[in-house]
């Protein structure tokens, strides 16, 4: 289809504007005026909703304007479609029409919709700063401010608001539960898309640092390997008060496989930072590719003591859980198979290809060793309250978009602790949380 549309365009060669420029002009005048009206709309709905009470009536008083956006937004996704080059917004206009799809299938009422549709929409409100880059002259003072709004209304609507508006709170399961809880199809599709469409903001988040902190490393020279190593070296002895914080409210036994794991890993992980931090300042190191003799064993045992911080925190979480055996079983085996893939990986470099695809060595083992540990997560994060699961969840996927796109260069691995620390926090609450609720079976 977009094929033939491209002939019929160049055939046309109107004022012998290329197809791409005309696409790109087409998608910003609609999403232009999808993200006037979504601004309109939000507006209308605050400057209102102090007047009305949450009955049927008043609810479908203040949502009017964004029931007759729905029509558009459906029209704008489709046609973007075929529009679009880019993998990111095919998937952000499939998730969209899943959510309008499941909203006509099963006619959900206006004062069930909206809670959705309300925080979707909210989030194309910083669209409009994103649409004035392409039509505002560059490198102006006007320029730079609205890249400064778009970052900001970018975090506003799209990260923070969109997590407490949606994500972290009940209204996709209140929906669900009420008009497809025997469909798990249509159910799927609703969660997915709704929570696809974060996980995309997330993404996009990511890439728009990782642009933001490239123009302030030219200026301010933040990026260095010495610098890096010498924080990590001591982030995550972060970790030890805040596990005996949280676990000193409720005391258990199974805290000490997981305090033991967060110890042994923090030491660890000071051992290997530590020493690069001399080597490079040291100037030993040029560039970093893979362990040599003098750091294997010591990036051997970090790699180790990651590998059971994470089994360790997994025990504790199914510590008096039905599936305890199962869980831990699978789990062991994984890891293990892990760290020999991760041995294999290192003789594999060191005798086979010494001197070829050093370059792929760490993009190798942050594969390797991603696998036991996300089995491990996934499993924490099924055994976890919703309200703790969802930010522990979405930490983790943080992590992981930390370990593949790099966006704050040289500097990530500090990023990757801070997220750690953060993960950490939501694991002892979690271990807490099951503690405090078979606690409460018992009795």
């Amino acid at each position: 289809m977009s094929d033939i549309i491209i002939k019929f365009a160049n055939r046309l060669n109107i004022n012998n504007i290329s197809w791409d420029d005309m696409a790109l002009n087409i998608q910003n005048v609609m999403l232009f005026l999808l993200s006037i009206s979504s601004l309109f709309s939000f507006l209308y709905y605050n400057i209102n909703s102090n007047y009305f009470t949450n009955s049927a009536g008043d609810i479908k008083n203040v949502s009017k304007p964004f029931d007759l956006l729905m029509p558009f937004v459906t029209i704008h996704a489709i046609t973007d479609l075929f529009l679009t080059k880019s993998t990111d917004l095919k998937i952000h206009h499939f998730s969209v029409l899943g959510v309008l799809f499941y909203n006509y299938y099963y006619n959900v009422s206006e004062i069930d919709r909206f809670p959705i549709i309300y925080s979707l929409l909210k989030t194309e409100i910083s669209s409009i700063f994103y649409v004035l880059k392409y039509w505002l002259p560059k490198n102006t003072l006007v320029s730079n401010i609205n890249t400064a709004l778009f970052y900001l209304g970018f975090l506003k609507f799209r990260i923070i608001d969109l997590y407490f508006d949606l994500v972290n709170s009940s209204h996709v399961f209140d929906i669900i539960n009420k008009y497809s809880s025997s469909n798990i199809i249509l159910s799927s599709l609703l969660f997915s898309s709704c929570y696809g469409l974060y996980l995309l903001n997330l993404y996009w988040f990511v890439i728009i640092n990782k642009i933001l902190y490239k123009g302030i490393d030219k200026v301010l020279k933040l990026s260095s390997d010495e610098m890096c190593h010498y924080i990590c070296s001591y982030t995550l002895f972060a970790n030890i008060p805040i596990a005996f914080i949280i676990y000193s409210y409720n005391k258990n036994e199974k805290y000490i496989f997981d305090v033991a794991g967060i110890t042994g890993l923090s030491v660890a992980s000071y051992i290997y930072h530590y020493d690069m931090y001399n080597r490079y300042r040291r100037k030993e190191l040029e560039n970093y590719e893979i362990p040599d003799k003098n750091n294997i064993f010591i990036f051997l045992n970090d790699n180790a003591f990651i590998h059971l911080r994470s089994f360790l925190t997994l025990v504790t979480s199914y510590y008096n859980h039905e599936f305890f055996l199962t869980a831990i079983s699978i789990s062991s085996m994984c890891h293990f198979l892990s760290f020999y893939n991760v041995i294999k990986t290192i003789l594999e470099h060191y005798i086979v290809d010494s001197l070829n695809n050093k370059s792929s060595f760490f993009k190798e083992i942050n594969t390797i060793m991603m696998l036991p540990v996300v089995l491990d997560v996934s499993l924490v994060f099924f055994n976890s309250p919703y309200e703790i699961g969802i930010p522990f969840i979405l930490t983790s996927v943080l992590i992981g978009l930390f370990l593949t796109l790099e966006p704050f260069y040289k500097m990530t691995h500090v990023g990757f602790h801070a997220l750690l620390l953060l993960q950490n926090y939501y694991l002892c609450l979690s271990h807490s949380s099951v503690s405090n609720s078979i606690t409460k079976q018992h009795k």
